[in-house]
């Protein structure tokens, strides 16, 4: 509790001064005694006092013009307690509203009542002072909230559940591009991506309806400027008054992202020049060698005259080199599929449906849109991995036997639809054994297409599985 010591008595009665002072001095207090206006100011410029006890009226000022006076001078007034004569109620809550903290009658009871009143005055300042510590410690917690907010790389927004922007932190608005008053005229359901949009809702809805405590995911959010950055978020949901509210941490992870997606297409590359280079080994080196086979074995034939056995037994190894030959020209097509360069992706994708259904393979309707623009050959490579990859993910694993593929343009977007009439392997209703495959062909897929800044969409509210892919072709 805040300690008063010194006591300054400001009464122009110098009995009833007397008294009051040898009451304080039995309480343990130290007093000093001024009978006018003058003295009084005099006294509480030289800051002694902790506390004071004011006449109202005295011989050249009254309760209110000390109290200007001391305003006026700049002059720190300690608490004080007003002591007024009968029927001077008024002039003593007059005195409150100036700040006083308690008003004494001056009657036969006043010595009396002077420890009583002391006491409860001492726990008011001590309560005063402890809200003032507290005010002061929330401004500066405050302070140091808005240095923070003002130098973090991170980002701090608050969002309301239909993505009002409540508050948002100024290192945000910078980033952004965006004002406080262009944001208040929008929702940040204008800045995410279209293709983000509807998850970033339904993570928004499950937060608030208590199915998760707090979500962590990846938006792009479109700069003021029209560029898209992208931002990995933390949200969680606050309740304020009966209200929900989603408080969102992010930060700007772009030219990370960026990083990462150049070190794929640079990892994919070497892929296909370590596959185009082996593809040239089976072509160049064991196709011949496998055909010089298949020769030597149609020469042994034509030398001499065999048993019905033994031309069974030439014959079929004719059929084996036969195979191993159709094995290692498919294989060599594969690593290095040659239909891409010389006549694109649409080419060489038509030419693998059709292998497969010389092969009984699944009927696979494959529709492309005329204004599908020539492609990029790495996008081509890459898109022909993934696409391949989905087919043969189809027939394995989802056992499905009838396939449509769809190829159009929305803008400067190549969108892909692809659809199955199977299980849907993506819902992993493969058996335990393959589940790991499984994943793995998904996940390099997904990287894949996200290596050309491409988005990969499961919609699994029909049967089978049906996926959507859009692969921006301009940057």
């Amino acid at each position: 509790m805040t300690s008063v010591k010194h006591i300054l008595v400001i009464e122009d009665n110098a009995g009833v001064a007397e008294l009051i002072s040898e009451k304080l001095h039995e309480c343990g207090y130290t007093t000093f005694i001024a009978s006018n206006g003058k003295a009084a100011l005099s006294y509480l410029k030289e800051g002694k006092a902790d506390m004071v006890i004011l006449d109202y009226s005295l011989p050249d000022m009254d309760g209110k013009e000390i109290i200007a006076a001391v305003k006026a001078a700049n002059i720190v007034m300690p608490p004080f307690i007003v002591s007024t004569g009968r029927g001077d109620e008024q002039l003593a809550v007059d005195m409150m509203k100036l700040g006083a903290y308690d008003y004494m009658i001056k009657d036969k009871s006043l010595i009396s009542r002077l420890p009583e009143t002391l006491g409860r005055l001492g726990h008011e300042i001590h309560r005063d002072e402890e809200l003032r510590k507290a005010q002061l410690a929330l401004r500066e917690s405050e302070e140091r909230f808005r240095n923070f907010v003002e130098k973090a790389t991170d980002f701090f927004v608050k969002l309301s559940v239909d993505g009002q922007i409540i508050y948002s932190s100024p290192n945000w608005q910078r980033h952004m591009g965006l004002s406080p008053e262009e944001l208040s005229r929008i929702t940040i359901f204008d800045l995410v991506h279209p293709d983000d949009k509807p998850r970033m809702e339904k993570q928004m809805i499950e937060i608030v309806q208590a199915k998760s405590s707090h979500f962590a995911a990846e938006y792009r959010v479109q700069h003021k400027n029209g560029e898209w950055k992208c931002h990995e978020v933390k949200g969680y949901s606050v309740k304020e008054n009966n209200i929900f509210f989603v408080n969102c941490i992010a930060r700007d992870v772009t030219e990370e992202r960026m990083a990462v997606k150049k070190l794929a297409r640079a990892v994919f590359r070497a892929e296909e020049q370590e596959k185009n280079k082996f593809a040239e080994v089976l072509h160049e080196g064991i196709g011949p060698l496998v055909s010089a086979i298949k020769m030597s074995m149609e020469r042994i034939r034509s030398m001499g005259k065999f048993d019905e056995k033994q031309i069974k037994v030439i014959d079929y190894c004719n059929d084996l080199v036969d195979d191993a030959v159709t094995s290692v020209r498919n294989l060599a097509n594969d690593l290095r599929p040659n239909l891409i360069n010389d006549f694109g992706l649409v080419k060489a994708i038509s030419s693998h449906i059709n292998k497969l259904k010389e092969q009984s393979g699944p009927d696979v309707k494959f529709l492309v849109a005329d204004n599908i623009p020539e492609l990029d050959k790495e996008i081509s490579i890459i898109l022909y991995r993934v696409l391949t990859r989905l087919i043969a993910n189809s027939v394995k694993y989802s056992k499905a036997d009838r396939i449509q593929l769809e190829l159009k343009m929305k803008d400067s977007l190549l969108v892909i639809e692809y659809s199955d009439n199977g299980e849907g392997f993506s819902r992993k209703v493969t058996p335990k054994d393959k589940i790991k495959e499984l994943n793995v062909n998904m996940e390099s897929m997904k990287n894949r297409i996200d290596s050309l800044n491409g988005t990969v969409v499961f919609q699994n509210d029909a049967p089978g599985e049906n996926l959507k892919i859009v692969i921006p072709l301009v940057h």
